[in-house]
Parts: structure tokens; sequence; C-alpha cells
């Protein structure tokens, strides 16, 4: 190249234009990991790494191919637990926005890449969902505790629950523990202190009381964290059913009654109020 052309291609590059603010959002890179939920859709979700999960220097805290995170998934950003299962660095369209990881959950990679492979054959071969696999390949005892963590849940034992309409042979002295109890007959499953707590509407006081009574079941539990335990549902009004959805009801509860082992056939098109009933 002549010493003329040198200086024209310098030139050209001294004076050239900066790129528009468009065209660098559309060029943007980032660092993606590839999550697979445990429990959910069947399929790959991108995720931003934050700075804080691709510090070497917090090997504890790094997100490697084979970990397990914390996510926010769907509309209302619940926690979700899934695996990692690639990390790179991809073009991210201009206007499209990343959720980021919320967290690392595992201090060290619970799958090697061959896993990774012969996992992702087996999700095709069997039909079957590959967080499901991924979970089925690695034991319980390999996981252990990472990731996890204890809560202590209640539950109301069978003979409370069928004299909750005496509360003074239980042994019940306020309204506040008359309300513990009720509230907690009614959850479909055990909760923690805190959410009983919350929905009967009083402090944890109450419901030490009925511990210390033997009123309250209380068992430690080890859930993965991010692991969403049953809320207690909202207290809602009756439903009004019609006469045949109450037929219907009726037909049920007359079997449950007579405690018979029987089979009972729900039938009726989309939209009949099976659902109510």
């Amino acid at each position: 190249m002549s010493l003329n052309g040198l200086a024209a291609v310098q030139q050209q590059d001294l004076f050239a234009a900066d790129p528009e603010p468009w065209e660098q959002d559309a060029a943007q890179t980032k660092c993606v990991a590839e999550i697979v939920l445990s429990r959910g859709p069947d399929a790959v979700y991108d995720y931003e790494v934050p700075a804080v999960f691709r510090d070497a220097e917090r090997p504890e805290r790094l997100l490697e191919v084979g970990r397990r995170v914390k996510v926010p998934f769907g509309r209302g950003n619940r926690d979700a637990v899934g695996y990692c299962v690639a990390i790179e660095h991809k073009q991210v369209a201009a206007g499209r926005s990343l959720k980021p990881v919320a967290a690392v959950l595992d201090g060290q990679s619970l799958l090697t890449p061959a896993m990774l492979r012969l996992t992702r054959w087996m999700a095709q071969y069997y039909l079957c969902p590959w967080g499901q696999v991924l979970e089925a390949v690695v034991p319980a005892g390999v996981r252990g505790k990472a990731g996890t963590r204890e809560v202590k849940l209640l539950s109301l034992p069978a003979d409370v629950r069928e004299q909750l309409a005496n509360p003074a042979q239980l042994g019940v002295t306020s309204a506040q523990q008359q309300k513990a109890l009720e509230t907690l007959a009614g959850c479909r499953r055990p909760v923690t202190a805190a959410q009983l707590a919350e929905r009967a509407g009083c402090t944890t006081g109450p419901i030490r009381r009925l511990l210390k009574l033997g009123l309250i079941e209380e068992r430690a539990e080890r859930i993965d964290t991010g692991e969403l335990i049953d809320e207690v549902p909202p207290r809602e009004s009756p439903l009004a059913l019609n006469a045949d959805q109450q037929a219907a009801l009726n037909h049920i509860i007359a079997a449950l009654d007579a405690q018979q082992a029987r089979g009972l056939l729900l039938h009726g098109v989309t939209g009949s109020g099976k659902t109510e009933v």
C-alpha cells in the first residue's frame, strides 16, 4: 500500500462516524446462562449472568455449567430452581431484556458435560422433560444440603381436629389460640409459624403456647432453596352452586359419609361447572 493510500485509510478511520445508539444496542453482547428448570415447562431459558456470579475470586458464588441456580420465572417472577446447562456470550437483540440469575445454589458442579449430554439424550429418547431427568440423575445424597434450607412446619393432629368444636376441652384459653387452630385446620398442607400467624392475624405467641400444649405438631423438613412451600389460601366465601352442581356434590358427600371405596365420575362439557364441584 502506498503512503497516500495509508494516509487515506488513517484519515477515514480518524473521521469515521460513531455508530448510532440503536446499532450499539443491536450488537450488545451479554453473558447468558441457559437454564433448565427442575420442575416446570420442558424448555431451555436464557438468563443474564450478573457480574457477581462471574467473579473467579469467589468460587463459591461462581456460576458454572452443572450448578443449580435460583431464577425468577414467569410474569409473577416466582422463585424457581433450575440447572445451568450452558454459558455463552450471546448477541442480544435490541429491545430484548433478559432476567438475571438470582442466586447460585451449589458450591460445585453437580453434573459433568458428559452427564448433561446423556440426560439430554434420555429426555429426547423417553419423551420426558430434561429437568425431570436431571433431578433423577443427581442423587439426593450428592445434592446433600447444597441449595437447601431447613424449615419447621406445623400441622394439626387428627384428634385435635375432631375436638375443634369444643375448645374448652382442649385447654384453649384465648380467642387467638382458637383462631390459630381453626386457620391451621383449613390449610391444605403444613405451614410455617410465620405463615400461620400472618393468616390468623396474631403473633407467634399463641402458636408457641399451642405447641407447648401439644395441640399443634411441629416437624423439621429440608426443602430446596427457592421452593415455595404451601401458602395458607385466603378464605373465600362459599360458592353458589346451581341445581346440577349441588346434586353432584350431594352424591359425592353421601359416598364419603358412607366410607365406601368406590369410583365416581364427574361428567360434563367444558364450562359446565365441574371445577367448582
